[in-house]
């Protein structure tokens, strides 16, 4: 009959594998739980396959060699170089959302701001039809982003330039196919810094908006990007084209999903039982309940008893000491005791007021000299900064301080 202690070291392995592997996948977890997306989107986000969706915008550019990542967490963060490009899509008129809508765009150094025009008609989940936003809605977002602008939507079709790029940097103006419905554009107030990218004869549908330190491009009617309308024309290379100049060849695209109410952070305790958290969840449980069953037994032999301390003050001090230097503080902490030791002798040998720092240095050396004090605070300023840009040792260091603590004894001795 084997013995307790044998049992428990033939499960030793195998619960140390399982730990480890449950710690593994849940950091894992951690760590891509964002790329995790909602299913079942009918609005006009990033991951919705629906009409009015941006799912296709997203894939065209991944499959283009863009580096386009959905984010639902600190998107003006990640897109804070100069190669990358937030993308604030058809942002939700929700109060909640107003808050990070405004947070991102007034953050980012470079957003692309694409308009609402279009809400989803869903019943029973299912997305049923369309309708189109009142433009007052829509001037109404862009005066909350501090944007002197308006949105109208002219009834007659329109004829569409875009302003490329050519080899040589210059301009080029050229005539695209561009096929959308009750096409929406822009009408500007006074704002300076204006560069159209995308023109129509009833005015501009894509510009560029060069600020203070930012850059912003507003892109007045979605229906270019989205899921319904980007195979139609020349939709897709003017998307592709139009990204390509904002972020290059080794820039990313940052396609904020927050301003949908996709965030990803919520209550503590309901994101512990939400997918995919809850796969966390349970690994720390599995491990937890593996280590208290390993513990119910004892590997290996018995501990043997621990060597006594000295007692007394001593050995705490000593131990103060090592921490100080393990952590590079040592000399601060010296330098420190040095001037709290100065201050409290210049107190209670009641220092004239009137002194200023080199007179007061003046009245201690004074002091100094007629008891014929050694050392003096000059020499022990000198040790003290020696030991701080050396570095030596807890000896050195606790042989100072208590150089510093008889001359301070003997500076109050020598009043009486």
């Amino acid at each position: 009959m084997s013995s307790p202690a044998a049992t428990s070291d033939r499960w030793l392995p195998l619960v140390l594998t399982l730990a480890a592997v449950s710690l593994v996948v849940g950091i894992a977890l951690a760590v891509l739980g964002e790329g995790f997306q909602p299913s079942g989107s009918t609005g006009v986000d990033s991951f919705s396959t629906r009409a009015l969706g941006h799912h296709a915008f997203v894939e065209l550019l991944v499959s283009a060699g863009i580096d386009a990542q959905r984010s639902r967490a600190e998107s003006s963060l990640k897109a804070r170089d100069e190669s990358s490009l937030l993308v604030l899509a058809e942002p939700s008129d929700d109060e909640r959302t107003t808050d990070e809508l405004l947070e991102a765009f007034h953050t980012s150094r470079r957003t692309l701001l694409v308009l609402p025009k279009r809400a989803p008609v869903v019943r029973d989940g299912e997305l049923v039809s369309t309708r189109l936003r009142e433009t007052d809605e829509i001037d109404r977002l862009l005066r909350e982003l501090d944007i002197d602008a308006t949105v109208t939507r002219p009834v007659e079709n329109s004829r569409y330039r875009y302003h490329s790029r050519g080899e040589s940097e210059e301009p080029v103006v050229s005539a695209v196919d561009i096929e959308i419905r009750d096409p929406q554009v822009l009408r500007f107030g006074e704002v300076d810094g204006l560069d159209p990218i995308l023109n129509s004869d009833a005015g501009p549908v894509l510009v560029h908006w060069n600020g203070f330190w930012q850059d912003v491009w507003i892109l007045s009617d979605p229906d270019l990007i989205a899921n319904h309308g980007l195979h139609r024309g020349d939709h897709a290379w003017v998307v592709l084209d139009f990204v390509r100049r904002c972020v290059g060849d080794n820039g990313r695209v940052i396609v904020d999903e927050v301003v949908h109410g996709f965030p990803s952070r919520a209550s503590f305790w309901r994101r512990l039982t939400e997918f995919p958290i809850a796969l966390i969840t349970l690994h720390v449980l599995l491990v937890v309940g593996l280590l208290t069953w390993s513990a119910l037994g004892r590997f290996g032999r018995p501990e043997r008893g621990s060597i006594g301390h000295e007692p007394g003050w001593r050995p705490l001090v000593t131990n103060m000491a090592n921490l100080l230097v393990a952590g590079r503080r040592h000399g601060h902490a010296i330098r420190q005791y040095l001037d709290d030791c100065v201050r409290d002798v210049e107190r209670r040998l009641h220092r004239p007021a009137h002194l200023d720092e080199a007179a007061t240095e003046r009245w201690i050396e004074g002091i100094e000299r007629r008891k014929e004090l050694t050392p003096t605070l000059e020499e022990l300023r000198r040790d003290v900064e020696r030991v701080s840009s050396t570095g030596h040792g807890v000896h050195s260091i606790l042989g100072i301080a208590r150089r510093v603590h008889d001359w301070k004894t003997e500076m109050l001795n020598a009043a009486r």
